[in-house]
C-alpha cells in the first residue's frame, strides 16, 4: 500500500499566506486587547512612580531619573 503525503515541507506562498490568515483572523481581538492592556498598565505604572507620594522615596528605582528630569 503506497503512502501518500498530505503535507509538503516546501509550501507555496499561497499556502503560507492562507495558513497565516487562518491563524491571525480569529486572534486579532486578543492581540488588540493585549496591546491595549500593556499600554494602560505601563501608563498606570509611570503615573504611580511619578506621583508626589513616591517621587522622592528611596525605594523608587526611578527617583534619580525623575530628579534629573525635574532639573531641566
Amino acid at each position: 500500500m503506497a503512502h501518500t503525503r498530505k503535507f509538503s515541507v516546501f509550501q507555496t506562498k499561497k499556502q503560507i499566506s492562507t495558513h497565516a490568515d487562518s491563524v491571525a483572523k480569529p486572534l486579532w481581538p486578543f492581540l488588540v486587547a493585549g496591546s491595549l492592556t500593556l499600554y494602560l498598565v505601563s501608563k498606570a505604572q509611570d503615573s504611580g512612580v511619578r506621583s508626589a507620594e513616591w517621587r522622592n522615596d528611596p525605594r523608587n528605582p526611578y527617583a534619580a531619573q525623575i530628579a534629573k528630569e525635574s532639573l531641566h
